[in-house]
């Protein structure tokens, strides 16, 4: 074999090599590292992505592709991934970036499914003071995929407290006191709740009330001379005198004999004319 032969062969064994090193290094030339900012969307909120780059060389014109779920997501060249309305019933989404012929790893998103409705409801309404009610909320859809839900007062926050599914009245609380409530989800409210407190013994007695005449007969001068008077005293149940009360006085028989006067707790009595 010649040398000059020998040349050639070893000018092409070098030129290979050179051609594999500059192609194993054109490969690694480039490296994109793809991440977003949250992997759980619900439809209409936007992803963030972005795009770490590896070079050393100069990189733009960075773009962005949906390679599943193209129905549920759009992207545009900033990175700005947006879940659609209208993907209401969830999925997943997968993109990665590109630069030429370089492509990033693929990242997922999941796509939520919001909560549309709430439907609160107690095991009573009537409450005692001092007693606790059982509170329920069924969050539809049941696929929904965040179903967590806290409970709030629209009313009466100062004769109740909430303990989880509970709801406790206060020792203190009257049959005047009212409370609502309704349970939340995000932007989603259920309907309300309205619970009204039990009377207390002593509040049905002072509802209970007593009427005393002064006199359990009287005599009218049928020559009208003279105009007795009626005198009512009112006790409720506890015996205790009741001052706030109005007395109508009314006459139930003989009305054509005499008159009636009536002023507050007294009336005075006169023959008719």
């Amino acid at each position: 074999m010649s040398f000059k032969k020998i040349l050639n062969k070893v000018a092409l064994v070098f030129s290979f090599i050179f051609l594999v090193v500059s192609m194993v290094s054109c490969n690694k030339e480039v490296k994109l590292t793809l991440t977003a900012d949250k992997t759980l969307a619900f439809p209409g909120e936007v992803v963030t992505l972005n795009t770490t780059i590896e070079s050393e060389k100069e990189v733009t014109g960075i773009v962005y592709e949906i390679t599943k779920g193209q129905d549920l997501a759009s992207v545009d060249t900033n990175g700005k991934l947006t879940i659609l309305e209208s993907a209401i019933n969830g999925g997943e989404v997968s993109v990665v970036s590109k630069y030429e012929t370089y492509t990033s790893n693929s990242i997922s998103i999941d796509v939520g499914i919001n909560v549309t409705e709430i439907l609160a409801s107690a095991n009573k309404y009537a409450v005692d003071a001092g007693e606790a009610v059982i509170l329920t909320a069924k969050v539809l859809p049941e696929n929904a995929t965040d179903k967590q839900f806290s409970w709030e007062f629209v009313e009466g926050s100062d004769y109740a407290v909430l303990s989880g599914n509970g709801l406790i009245i206060n020792e203190s609380a009257k049959s005047d006191n009212v409370v609502k409530l309704k349970a939340v989800c995000g932007n989603v409210s259920s309907n309300t709740l309205t619970f009204t407190v039990n009377p207390t013994q002593e509040e049905i007695n002072k509802q209970n009330l007593m009427l005393s005449l002064s006199k359990d007969e009287i005599q009218v001068d049928k020559n009208g001379d003279s105009s007795p008077v009626l005198s009512v005293t009112i006790y409720d149940a506890n015996l205790e005198e009741v001052t706030n009360k109005q007395v109508k006085f009314e006459i139930v028989s003989g009305s054509e004999f005499i008159s009636l006067n009536p002023n507050s707790s007294t009336a005075s009595l006169a023959k008719a004319t």
